[in-house]
């Protein structure tokens, strides 16, 4: 079942200028789920149960909920919201018609992955469907030592094809470097002249520039919270958040992740990160996830500890194609949305698969609201605006994520 979660639900983890916080978001839509409240009733009538709530839940419409507390065992489990006013949610349920007891609440469900090891602003994580994907998720949110806690803020990410502890890097990974095993992990020099992390996953910098999103990460960024949205399955997920608090800004985000790609063949478990090895003082392009040429995409390939900084990439990322970024297509608007797979090549243009969850954008993201939900022959859609480029302000696209169809 694939769930979304965004930084504006009840008590959700924020994203601030500040280390460890992108693990608790992490730990929340993957391990915990979130926003636990009391339902005051839950009634159901013709298969339909309507939660209702004492005070605004902010739970939003096609979300998952796991309803808990319930003496009628059928009513307890996790439900897709298909319908919601400030202070109740309805969803379909198997149940004859009666009104609940016991003391209820509902949150919003995880998405069960397992955190197979953890530390201090550290941990190591495992899809749900281990089947699809049986690698583990490194992500280190922590201040290196060589690093200045003031300067932008970022976790460390790779994934890890063997793993029996929180620092057990022994096994075959990616990125990985012969020459420099150490490279993605352990930071070197210092100060401004500091080289920390190869695949990051930033969420808060301060750009340089007006019209230009460069940053360095030197530069103290902004106090404040993000704006995230996270939506993945049992095998993957994406996370999409702004990195600064410029007014206006709030969907200049990049989707990065970690997820599958399905060639009909075999699945393979990738990495979107943005890959900036570069000393401190230097600029960065923080849009370097799966926009702008697809940099930072890693496929793991079993057994092979070679594998170092050959990216690869998405067919349909360049110049006016970028996804959403403008009508890429004539088509007629009553055909209903406009949307394709992403086919992913290596470096050699081989076809590896198409990704997991997303998809491309043939229209003008302008007619669409960030975040808007859209159901097309009974198959849901969210739209989620993001930056394409950081060359200028021009590049503002948007992907689809598939959130699945009504039950």
């Amino acid at each position: 079942m694939v769930k979304w979660f965004s930084f504006d639900n009840a008590n959700a983890p924020q994203l601030t200028n500040a280390w460890g916080c992108l693990i608790d978001v992490l730990d929340a839509c993957l391990i915990s789920g979130f926003g636990s409240q009391n339902i005051s009733s839950l009634v159901v009538s013709n298969g339909v149960a309507k939660a209702t709530f004492g005070t605004a839940h902010n739970f939003k419409q096609f979300q998952v909920v796991e309803v808990s507390g319930v003496t009628q065992t059928v009513l307890n489990g996790e439900f897709k919201i298909i319908g919601l006013t400030p202070t109740t949610i309805e969803f379909l349920v198997s149940s004859p018609d009666l009104t609940a007891t016991g003391t209820i609440s509902a949150k919003l469900a995880p998405l069960g992955w397992s955190k197979s090891f953890s530390g201090t602003q550290k941990a190591v994580y495992r899809a749900k469907d281990t089947s699809s994907n049986p690698y583990f998720l490194r992500v280190d949110n922590s201040l290196d030592p060589v690093y200045d806690t003031n300067y932008a803020k970022f976790a460390k990410v790779g994934i890890l094809e063997t793993c029996t502890g929180i620092d057990d890097l022994s096994g075959s990974q990616v990125p990985y470097d012969n020459a420099n095993p150490n490279k993605n992990w352990v930071g070197t020099g210092s100060s401004s002249s500091a080289y920390v992390g190869w695949s990051k996953w930033i969420y808060a910098y301060k750009p340089r520039f007006g019209s230009y999103d460069y940053g360095v990460f030197s530069d103290s960024p902004d106090n404040g919270a993000r704006d995230w949205i996270l939506i993945g399955n049992e095998q993957s997920f994406f996370l999409l958040n702004a990195f600064d608090l410029r007014a206006g800004k709030t969907n200049y985000r990049t989707p990065v992740g970690f997820f599958i790609l399905d060639n009909g063949i075999e699945k393979r478990p990738v990495l979107a990160a943005s890959t900036q090895y570069t000393y401190a003082a230097d600029y960065f392009n923080p849009y370097s996830g799966l926009t702008e040429s697809a940099q930072g995409f890693y496929p793991l390939l079993r057994g092979d500890n070679s594998i170092n900084s050959n990216s690869i990439s998405s067919i349909i990322t360049r110049a006016s194609t970028y996804s959403g970024y403008q009508t890429g297509l004539n088509y007629q608007a009553n055909l209903g949305i406009l949307l394709s797979e992403i086919p992913i090549k290596d470096n050699l243009s081989n076809f590896l698969g198409n990704a997991d969850l997303i998809y491309w954008v043939g229209f003008d993201q302008s007619n669409y609201s960030d975040k808007q939900l859209i159901v097309d022959n009974n198959e849901i859609f969210i739209i989620v605006k993001c930056r394409q480029t950081s060359s200028d302000t021009t590049y503002l696209g948007c992907y689809a994520f598939h959130l699945g169809h009504i039950e």
